[in-house]
């Protein structure tokens, strides 16, 4: 029972032969038939071994081939002849038998096949010699000719932090600086420019969200890679790094220039690092709120949500027209962590108190122009001034588009809160990555 690889199976086969070879005897079937049983007296069955490895002369034709059988099973010394017992002696163990095997082949044991193949003592048959690689240090392959020429191509990037402007415009009620009022807004101007510069570079590589400030899960980082992602665009570039900040933006890029991801990314990074609100059954307290203007797109986005989320326990759910209500409210049966819905459908789950805004610290508003087109703006007023909606700073809040309408800059300046208003390429185009 406590034997390994070819010793174990040499001895069973020793034993099959010597249970055979006695009921051919006559001596029953069994251990018990030698008088052995529990107490350990096992003289009878070893003088019956020592008789068929012997191979007495007297045998009759029929015992000469359980001995053969049984001699080729015995260990076997160096020199190719199976190991003599004496009569009235005890066998050695199996495990001395392996140790003096072990000590004249060098310290190798024998091998699954029994032949004598040589493997090191520490290593166990059928299991791997060398323990598995780690994983890469370097996920993404910062190599995408595509993204790249369209970096190139479309280089005009405009971003304007409104914090640092009302600094710097902000005017001096302190009599005693006098004349020094303008070098105090000079200075307090340029601080707070370089706060903004360090704490909004640019994205230059994926690679760089496994480190400070990011820190985010080898896990997200890579679905991000299995998926395609391996340059940012200049919107993900610079969006990730404000968002991650904490900052509000107002954001206008292409249609098809990545501007999903430039948030998801950062929302899925911070969502890893917590755990999902406990809350009532029945009752759903997301963290993160995606409002977008069609069921099509609202799809979309919960399918990108989804294979970026693979394998974590990130749980988003889908809130939009086409679908029964009764199966939403199963969905949020036990929590969300985000929620991608359209404002019409948002605001019927609200009002049937199925869906609790307390625990909102993320509200994206993406396709907001499209939005404004299709007259959503009286629900996205109704759904920012929300009882239970927090407000700033416990909330933040992103805004984008693809172009630029003057109902949307008045509708940023209620909904954003010391915003960074980001411009990428000519608006209103399409490039189809």
């Amino acid at each position: 029972r406590h034997l390994r690889g070819a010793h174990a199976v040499a001895t069973l086969r020793l034993a099959t032969i010597v249970c055979a070879a006695a009921r051919r005897e006559g001596r029953g079937n069994g251990w018990d038939a030698f008088g052995g049983g529990d107490d350990g007296d096992d003289g009878d069955l070893l003088a019956f071994i020592d008789e068929l490895v012997g191979g007495s002369s007297s045998s009759s034709s029929s015992k000469q081939a359980p001995a053969t059988a049984a001699a080729a099973a015995m260990p076997r010394s160096r020199s190719g002849q199976a190991s003599r017992i004496a009569p009235g002696s005890r066998p050695p163990a199996i495990g001395e038998v392996a140790d003096s095997k072990a000590s004249s082949s060098g310290g190798g044991t024998m091998g699954s096949d029994g032949i004598g193949s040589l493997r090191p003592p520490h290593v166990r048959p059928g299991r791997p010699h060398a323990k598995p690689p780690p994983p890469p240090s370097l996920v993404f392959s910062d190599t995408d000719t595509l993204i790249e020429a369209y970096a190139v191509m479309q280089s005009e990037v405009a971003l304007t932090d409104t914090l640092t402007a009302a600094m710097a415009s902000a005017p001096t009620t302190d009599p005693s600086i006098g004349s020094g009022s303008s070098q105090a807004r000079a200075g307090a101007s340029s601080t707070a420019s370089a706060s903004t510069a360090s704490a909004h570079r640019p994205l230059v590589s994926f690679n760089e969200l496994k480190t400070r400030p990011y820190w985010y899960s080898l896990k997200l980082r890579t679905n991000m890679a299995e998926l395609g992602y391996n340059v940012p665009t200049p919107i993900q570039s610079h969006s990730i790094p404000i968002i991650q900040a904490g900052r509000d933006l107002l954001a206008t890029s292409h249609t098809g220039s990545g501007k999903s991801a430039a948030y998801l990314v950062p929302m899925l990074g911070v969502a890893l690092k917590t755990s999902r609100f406990r809350a009532p059954r029945n009752r759903c307290f997301p963290s993160a709120l995606v409002l977008l203007p069609t069921r099509e797109l609202a799809l979309q986005t919960l399918e990108e949500v989804q294979r970026l989320a693979k394998g974590t326990h990130i749980k988003a759910v889908c809130l939009a027209g086409g679908e029964l209500l009764v199966d939403q409210v199963f969905a949020m049966r036990d929590g969300a962590d985000i929620v991608v819905a359209t404002p019409g459908r948002l605001m019927d789950h609200l009002a049937r108190k199925v869906l609790k805004l307390d625990s909102v610290r993320l509200l994206v508003i993406d396709e907001a122009d499209k939005m404004l087109n299709l007259g959503f703006e009286p629900e996205l007023r109704r759904l920012v001034t929300h009882r239970r909606m927090p407000g700033p700073p416990a909330r933040q809040t992103l805004l984008l588009s693809a172009t630029m309408p003057e109902g949307l800059r008045g509708l940023a300046a209620e909904f954003l809160h010391h915003h960074v208003a980001l411009d990428v390429g000519t608006q209103g185009s399409s490039l189809g990555l």
